[in-house]
């Protein structure tokens, strides 16, 4: 390529260039003139907020009271004033609503309090209120140890005892078996699995346990079992019916009915006979396997006592 050749090239470089470069150049201006506007905005914004932001925050119209707040009804099982011990334990009276952090820390008092499962939203709403959406526990079972009773949830979460008097406890199944002392303090997991499984079995039976008469989750370890294996659960009946359920729902063994499979078993049994319980006394009904005979057989095993002294 000889030099005219070259010269050619980088001429029509140039040619294609020179637009662009006038463009910016005649723009550059511009940019750096709304780039220093906007910097000024935001330097004027922050600088603003350190002179003002104290005076706005502390202002009593921005202050956040009990009565601004309003939160998802608490349900009947619930007895305590959920909104007014939030208020108190979060410290949300001295929180302001002009606070860019409100709606967080409003979300993470409710968050801690026993009762609260989730905040599902937090709305701040003029001329100074909240709203807060909130998903409540809701009790399934009663942990029974020998110095009374420990109220979970479906998860296994410890609830306030104080909520419940030992007669409310016949509202709900009873769970025997597990540790006396759970591991943690109210609003945290019961630290025991049989608790936590027997309340998956305790949400299976939820909608019809009382019908069919059941009473207690009883877990407990088969002779051949490993300490490391799940636990095997039985039901009793109010009668003393032994109701072999075999594991929770999603610790099955290979092969072992599923919880639909079981429920429907027991349903059906009572369709065709009209009660669990068996009429010359204790019964039992191996849920674990149906093949076989699968009408309840009389036995001579009787429900376990009771661990209350």
């Amino acid at each position: 390529m000889n030099a005219t050749q070259r010269g050619g090239g980088s001429g029509l470089l140039v040619w294609l260039i020179a637009p662009l470069t006038r463009l910016f150049h005649s723009q550059t201006p511009r940019l750096i003139a709304a780039v220093v506007l906007l910097l000024a905005l935001v330097a004027g914004a922050y600088f603003g907020w350190l002179h003002w932001g104290p005076v706005v925050m502390s202002d009593e119209r921005f202050r956040l009271s009990a009565d601004a707040i309003e939160i998802t009804p608490p349900p009947a099982w619930i007895r305590a004033d959920v909104k007014a011990e939030v208020v108190r334990d979060g410290l949300l009276g001295q929180l302001s609503l002009a606070d860019p952090e409100a709606t967080v820390k409003i979300a993470r008092a409710f968050e801690a309090h026993t009762w609260v499962e989730h905040v599902e939203r937090v709305t701040k709403r003029a001329p100074a209120r909240v709203t807060v959406d909130l998903r409540y526990r809701r009790p399934i079972a009663m942990v029974e140890v020998p110095l009374g009773y420990w109220p979970v949830d479906a998860s296994g979460v410890l609830l306030p005892v104080r909520e419940f008097s030992e007669a409310q406890t016949v509202d709900y199944l009873h769970i025997l078996g597990a540790n006396p002392e759970p591991a943690g303090p109210v609003g945290t997991p019961y630290g025991d699995r049989r608790v936590e499984q027997g309340a998956v079995i305790a949400v299976a039976l939820e909608r019809y346990w009382k019908d069919l008469s059941l009473h207690k989750i009883v877990a407990g370890e088969r002779p051949s079992a490993s300490r490391l294996d799940d636990p095997e659960f039985d039901l009793f009946t109010r009668r003393g019916v032994r109701l072999m359920w075999g594991r929770a729902p999603g610790h099955e063994r290979p092969g072992e009915p599923s919880a639909a499979q079981k429920l429907a078993k027991l349903l059906e049994y009572v369709e065709q006979h009209g009660s669990l319980d068996g009429a010359d006394g204790p019964a039992e009904l191996d849920l674990r396997n149906f093949s076989g005979n699968n009408v309840p057989r009389t036995a001579n095993l009787r429900e376990p006592a009771t661990h209350r002294d």
